[in-house]
């Protein structure tokens, strides 16, 4: 049976990303792909005289250095195995609130110019959101250049957290921070994001900082496209596996994934089921749909999986303030406890029954926002039963007058898990509240 350090399920930008940077760390790595070229999404193809691009239309500078894609490819051996075409502009948006075609440049100093002759009436409000952006982009270019938070994952977190006051609204959400700035002009709100649905498709659900993130990457670098279409790329990092040893399978569909304590066996075949093989792996990357990848789980791991998407839920709807989609989590009998001080066994909140917790969860809207961050989580199985602890850094910001003040909790979930029908729901979940600290915020 052949071995490998890593074995891979496909074979797209992420799964090639990884496969080349490993192999060339001296991995032995094997890549296994669905389809008759590798790249997924990352693709690009003719159909009669049309040159049709995947997805990849438009990216920011990955030869400069504060761009997050450049050690990345550097590293993968490939930043240069391409060509990066300058794209002279980041978009042009149309129709809408827009009187008439506005194209936005892609570099900040531009953007300001541009979106100020535009819109004079709003000049300041974009000198503010793009000044943000720019600090915000720029402190995110700076964490990965140290050595520790790249090896300590809770170091990188804690740095951020540092780095977060340089934009004090950083717990909105995009269409909150848009509204805060602009108001109803809607005009401007279209100019400055037109691009959304690259990144998500609802502000109201976008944390603002992320799409800061993302769109201070282009505007501060420059936009750049693949000379020839992005299966260039793709097929640069398939070679810079192949390169450094590793292989990479075509037309090879992975049917079955079994688990074990000291190393892994992976089967895959032709895409008709005939020639089946299995190998042998110490670690399993997995960058195939989870809709895929999902049944070739074994129970156990799809259980834990699927108990850390549970926890990842009831943070989302709380963030989200959907007190029904929370309420949905937990079972028909379910109880929720609440610990304020865990020196005292008594709780200090305690409510039995999904239909008892509306109250408790619709007590979020008194903030104007709030973020959970979750951490490390532990799982015990036990059959159709579970339990496990979280950790999870829940930060809660209030508005009065000119007053903001941050209250960041540092919280311990002790949970009981129930799998009813095939679904794993809270049949007991304890909110340990280990210490709190609270913050006066700068004025916005």
């Amino acid at each position: 049976m052949a071995r490998y350090d890593v074995v891979i399920v496909g074979a797209g930008l992420g799964g090639l990303t990884a496969g080349a940077i490993l192999a060339r760390a001296g991995r032995k790595v094997l890549v296994v792909e669905r389809s008759n070229s590798v790249g997924g999404a990352a693709s690009s193809y003719k159909s009669g005289e049309l040159f049709v691009e995947g997805s990849l239309h438009e990216t920011s500078d990955p030869h400069d250095p504060r761009d997050p894609k450049h050690d990345v490819l550097t590293r993968a051996g490939v930043i240069d195995a391409v060509k990066w075409i300058p794209a002279g502009a980041f978009y042009e948006a149309r129709g809408g609130p827009l009187d008439r075609p506005f194209l936005m440049p892609d570099h900040f100093d531009a953007a300001r110019r541009a979106l100020g002759e535009r819109f004079p009436e709003v000049r300041a409000g974009i000198d503010q959101l793009l000044g943000e952006m720019q600090r915000i982009v720029a402190v995110m270019g700076e964490l990965p250049q140290s050595a520790d938070t790249i090896e300590n994952p809770d170091d990188h977190l804690r740095a951020l957290m540092r780095a977060l006051p340089v934009a004090s609204d950083w717990t909105l959400s995009l269409s909150q921070k848009l509204d805060r700035v602009f108001g109803d002009h809607e005009a401007v709100k279209c100019a400055l994001a037109a691009n959304l649905s690259y990144f998500h498709d609802d502000p109201a659900t976008l944390w603002w900082i992320y799409f800061a993130m993302a769109q201070g990457c282009y505007l501060q670098s420059g936009g750049r496209y693949v000379q020839g279409g992005s299966q260039r790329l793709s097929s640069a990092l398939a070679r810079a596996i192949k390169a450094a040893g590793g292989e990479v399978l075509l037309r090879r569909v992975v049917t079955a994934i079994a688990v074990g304590d000291d190393a892994s066996t992976i089967t895959h075949t032709a895409k008709d089921g005939s020639d089946p093989h299995t190998v042998e792996a110490l670690r399993i990357i997995g960058n195939a749909a989870p809709a895929a990848l999902g049944p070739l789980m074994p129970a156990e791991a799809a259980d834990r999986l699927a108990i850390r998407e549970l926890v990842d839920a009831y943070a989302y709807c709380a963030d989200r303030r959907d007190a029904a989609g929370q309420m949905a989590l937990f079972s028909e009998d379910a109880e929720f406890l609440v610990y304020m001080n865990t020196a005292d066994p008594t709780p200090t909140q305690h409510i039995r029954g999904r239909a008892g917790l509306a109250p408790v969860f619709d007590d979020l809207n008194s903030y104007e926002a709030t973020m959970h961050f979750n951490g490390q989580n532990t799982t015990v199985l036990d059959g159709e039963r579970a339990r496990g602890v979280s950790y999870c850094l829940a930060h809660h910001l209030k508005v009065g007058g000119s007053d903001r003040i941050l209250m960041i909790a540092a919280i311990r979930y002790l949970d009981a898990f129930v799998k009813q029908e095939g679904i794993w729901y809270f049949s007991q979940r304890k909110l340990m509240v280990d210490w709190t600290e609270t913050r006066t915020l700068p004025a916005s």
